[in-house]
């Protein structure tokens, strides 16, 4: 780093201004203008409330503005959307002095805040001070120097920002891969019409997980089975979970099907028998008719999603009733091309999500290389 660079209080060269305390009556989620709170500094550009009462125009927040939530995570955002107000427990950096440049202070704080939420001990939720921010010592060089670092910062955050586009088209073009790679093999198929009354059954054998002979047992609710790819994920014991309502028990021969929302249409097939949450229906293929993996892949059809939510019924808490479960019908190959469909299937999905673990990876190196330019420009390398 050159000699040229000093280090001084951020309090010496900017000020830090506390939201206000809006009256909560006077919240709206239509009129009067935004109200800023830490759950919208992600966002960045809207609120979720708004606020229809008389303001101080010193707590209006413009965009451009960088913002900082006192709660949680400590970390600094720009805001970008239009005129809202800045309510308590955000604070705004104000007032900088003619010798920094604020965007400077914006692409350089988070680092010093990540610093101080580190060493913050906490009971529910870690806070921060103003008195925190103003005492960071903040190292910065002259301001031509300044400018032209940030704009460099810009230029190579420009081209991450655009890898990470194409990042999440990718995601996105994954989901629908899976969704259409499974519509086009059914589609093609050639068999008797049945309906699911006809090739499996609802086995359920409700038990206390209390029990002694069910504690080592896996649970699965809905939250354990992951969308699209109908992975069981985070896995817990009926001990592990605590569980005290009646589970209903199943084996390794079942189709997990969630009937009910927030979880409506999630789809698994265990390797393992265990528990299940009531909400869920357990599908038993009716030997010789229908294998276990065929009857998987046509209840995570996109056909049969589109069938199970027309008849949900929408009153209170959404579900999906057995009677407009079992009409559902379909086209019932061989056995034989049921399972050459299923290992084409299984093989097609594998390499999709294999293209998913490879996107994941690409966020956290892009996160990484986020952090890298910002570390450099900050050492003065850039």
């Amino acid at each position: 780093m050159s000699a040229e660079w000093r280090t001084r209080k951020l309090g010496e060269i900017l000020d830090v201004q506390n939201g206000f305390a809006f009256d909560s009556e006077r919240f709206s989620e239509s009129h009067g203008l935004p109200l800023i709170r830490i759950r919208d500094l992600k966002n960045g550009a809207a609120t979720v409330v708004r606020y229809c009462g008389d303001y101080d125009e010193k707590f209006v927040v413009r965009n451009g503005d960088f913002l900082i939530g006192m709660d949680g995570e400590f970390r600094c955002y720009t805001w970008r959307g239009q005129y809202a107000l800045l309510n308590q427990r955000v604070c705004r950096l104000v007032e900088f002095s003619d010798e920094i440049d604020p965007e400077f202070v914006g692409f350089g704080i988070n680092a010093h805040l990540k610093k101080i939420e580190d060493v913050t001990p906490y009971v529910t939720v870690k806070h921060l001070s103003p008195k925190s921010i103003r005492e960071i010592e903040f190292t910065y060089p002259n301001l031509f120097e300044q400018r032209r670092i940030v704009a460099r910062i810009k230029e190579c955050m420009e081209r991450v920002e655009e890898i990470d586009r194409l990042r999440e088209k990718s995601v996105i073009e994954r989901a629908f891969i899976s969704e259409s790679l499974i519509e086009t093999k059914l589609a093609d198929l050639d068999g008797l019409e049945v309906t699911l009354a006809d090739v499996c059954e609802i086995t359920s054998r409700l038990v206390d997980p209390r029990q002694m002979q069910y504690q080592s047992l896996l649970h699965v609710g809905g939250a354990n089975i992951e969308s699209k790819t109908g992975r069981l994920i985070d896995l817990k014991t009926a001990a592990e979970e605590g569980l005290k309502s009646g589970k209903f028990v199943f084996d390794d021969s079942v189709v997990l099907y969630n009937k009910i929302r927030p979880y409506l249409l999630k789809v698994a097939r265990p390797n393992f028998g265990g528990l299940c949450s009531a909400d869920m229906y357990p599908l038993t293929p009716t030997a010789g008719k229908v294998t276990r993996d065929f009857l998987y892949y046509v209840l995570m059809s996109r056909r049969f999603t589109d069938y199970a939510i027309s008849g949900s019924n929408r009153a209170g808490m959404p579900k999906v009733n057995r009677e407009h479960l079992f009409s559902y019908h379909f086209k019932l190959p061989s056995i034989a091309v049921q399972v050459q469909v299923s290992q084409q299937l299984d093989t097609a999905m594998e390499a999709v999500q294999s293209l998913g673990h490879e996107m994941t990876a690409a966020g956290d190196d892009l996160a990484h290389l986020r952090e890298a330019v910002l570390r450099k420009a900050f050492a003065g390398e850039l």
